[in-house]
């Protein structure tokens, strides 16, 4: 089945706004531009117990294979990420996991 990466971000209120458009313009398209994805989504967090200060959004990244997402984690996903990271850096902090699908209907 897909592998998926997931990369999930708190990103501070009082520009998460901003970081959306960002993410919608070019961190995204720049994402679906890397051989082997097969889809991207952006998710926003909903949780009633989170922080007002900040916003919460994921990534989710679906790969055709295994090798697809090894070549984006060693090779690619820094460079597909540097124009958000250079403008907001200091503003969101993210985790990241990868999850592997094993059923889906």
């Amino acid at each position: 089945m897909e592998k998926i990466y997931n990369i999930t971000a708190a990103v501070d209120a009082d520009i998460a706004g901003e970081w959306l458009d960002e993410a919608v313009s070019s961190f995204l398209p720049a994402l679906m531009a890397v051989p082997g994805v097969l889809n991207v989504e952006l998710i926003e967090v909903q949780a009633p117990e989170a922080p007002k200060e900040s916003r919460t959004f994921t990534v989710q990244i679906r790969f055709a294979d295994p090798g697809a997402l090894e070549t984006f984690l060693s090779q690619q996903e820094q460079r597909v990420e540097k124009e958000l990271f250079e403008k907001f850096g200091n503003k969101y902090v993210t985790f990241r996991l990868q999850l592997n699908s094993l059923h889906r209907l």
